[in-house]
């Protein structure tokens, strides 16, 4: 890891790294361990990754918060998220499956909710609510609604794909990249490049999330394959792959490698 993607290389005890601005992120822990998180003149990040949900604040102030709930669960019953907005925007992605409620009280303010579908009420919902003055709350959805037996399947260890009128099978470990290509993907293996035609989406959904991550829009990059990530200005991020491919990361998806790899 290049030191300038990690600042002094220590992350003082009860913050957090936070890449966009390259600052500190305070992140407290309120009652019933509930993270607080606190934004000011300044564009943040941040993903919670504990199970089940507990609940969060998130108060942002002429600035921007992006929190991501796509990694944790809820529990039974209502879970809570307040939050506050002055003169400020806070963007909140939550899996497709989850039924949300926003109860926020807005002044001189707007919601948008950009979920193109939105699950029915079930025993499990997520609150939203605070206040919002001159300010934005958008919500949208990330992955699609799968039922408890989809949820459980195991994931495939290999891909087949049609080339040159024979079909080749791919372990997911000789798999090093896919890169988006119209509306097919590119396999980049150690046998060689492969056109599918498949989604980006659909290998989002399907590969085993502990061993692949998407670090931008048009890249899935196996973990394992990953030799370094380097900083070469600000907010531009790098994955350098054993192979010696650059491929360039967002700053979403260099929050989501610093979580899997533990940086």
């Amino acid at each position: 890891m290049a030191a300038a993607a990690r600042g002094n290389g220590t992350d003082p005890p009860g913050r957090k790294w936070h890449a966009s601005d390259k600052k500190f992120l305070e992140v407290k822990t309120g009652k019933k361990g509930v993270p607080q998180i606190s934004c000011a003149f300044g564009q943040i990040d941040h993903a919670i990754i504990e199970k089940p949900f507990r609940g969060a604040v998130a108060s942002t102030a002429f600035g921007e918060t992006r929190l991501n709930l796509t990694r944790t669960n809820l529990p039974e019953g209502d879970s809570f998220l307040e939050v506050n907005n002055a003169f400020a925007t806070t963007k909140i992605t939550v899996p497709a499956s989850w039924c949300v409620q926003v109860t926020v009280g807005s002044f001189m303010g707007d919601i948008k909710d950009r979920r193109t579908e939105k699950a029915p009420a079930g025993d499990r919902r997520l609150i939203v609510r605070g206040a919002n003055a001159f300010g934005s709350i958008e919500l949208e959805s990330a992955g699609e609604a799968v039922s408890a037996d989809e949820s459980t399947e195991e994931k495939p260890e290999t891909i087949s794909v049609k080339h040159n009128n024979r079909v080749h099978i791919i372990p997911l470990d000789e798999l090093f990249y896919i890169q988006a290509d119209g509306d097919y993907v590119t396999l980049c293996t150690a046998q060689g490049n492969f056109l599918k035609e498949q989604t980006m989406k659909y290998f989002q959904q399907t590969l085993p999330p502990a061993r692949f991550v998407r670090i931008l829009r048009s890249y899935i990059v196996s973990l394992a394959e990953i030799a370094s990530v380097d900083c070469r200005g600000k907010e531009s991020y790098y994955v350098i792959l054993k192979n010696g491919t650059a491929l360039r990361t967002s700053t979403t998806g260099y929050q989501e490698l610093r979580q899997k790899l533990e940086i």
